[in-house]
């Protein structure tokens, strides 16, 4: 009668201990440089038509502005995402790494230039 006990005793810890394996498996995500900005917007933005303001409400504030030249000046939008799988709160899986950059230069304050750039890989 004891072995029977003890046999569904191991068995009960073993399967609480699996459950508490899988529930403690998540994704992780979060934003590890730059900024979240609509990155899909990006493509409606046309040269010679949008202006500075056009920009900033599409796109919001960029990361960084840099000036080129006397009239000339470049807005720099960047986001890098990662997501991970979390075990039990310790160790991660693989990492996979979404960078996306956006870079609008301007002339004055008419869009002269507009470069979009999407990378995903895994870490």
């Amino acid at each position: 009668m004891m072995r029977g006990t003890t046999r569904r005793f191991v068995l009960a810890m073993g399967l609480l201990w699996c459950a508490g394996l899988l529930a403690g498996c998540w994704q992780v995500e979060r934003v590890s440089a730059g900024r979240e900005f609509p990155y899909s917007r990006a493509r409606v933005i046309k040269q010679h038509l949008f202006t500075t303001r056009d920009v900033r409400e599409l796109l919001g504030e960029p990361l960084q502005v840099e000036k080129l030249a006397e009239r000339i000046t470049r807005w720099r939008y960047f986001c890098r995402r990662e997501s991970a799988r979390r075990i039990l709160l310790f160790f991660d899986t693989d990492v996979h790494v979404t960078e996306q950059e956006v870079l609008v230069t301007f002339d004055g304050t008419l869009v002269h230039d507009v470069k979009s750039h999407i990378e995903t890989y895994q870490r």
